[in-house]
């Protein structure tokens, strides 16, 4: 099962766990959460999941390699592609 598949639907904000929100507004802060967190939902899910997994809660490669079901490398390449993604909305914008 896919933990954030949630957030995919434009409800945005209230789909993110509470523990997520606060999180996530804690390390951006509120400015650039609001700026960043647009750019987050326009990415393909599976790519979304694993900046959630990483940025967001914090897990380790290994542990959301584990999770997924996808090797290590896999999962850097993947981070790497959405963190380029959210680069470029950001440029555009």
């Amino acid at each position: 099962m896919r933990a954030f598949a949630c957030c995919a639907d434009r409800q945005e904000w209230r789909t993110l766990r509470p523990t997520m929100r606060k999180c996530a507004w804690r390390i951006l802060g509120p400015k650039t959460f609001a700026s960043t967190f647009p750019a987050i939902q326009s990415l393909p899910d599976h790519y979304r999941e694993l900046i959630l997994l990483r940025d967001i809660e914090e897990l380790s490669i290994d542990e959301i390699a584990g999770v997924l079901g996808l090797t290590r490398e896999s999962v850097k390449a993947r981070i790497h592609r959405a963190r380029l993604m959210i680069r470029e909305y950001l440029i555009r914008d």
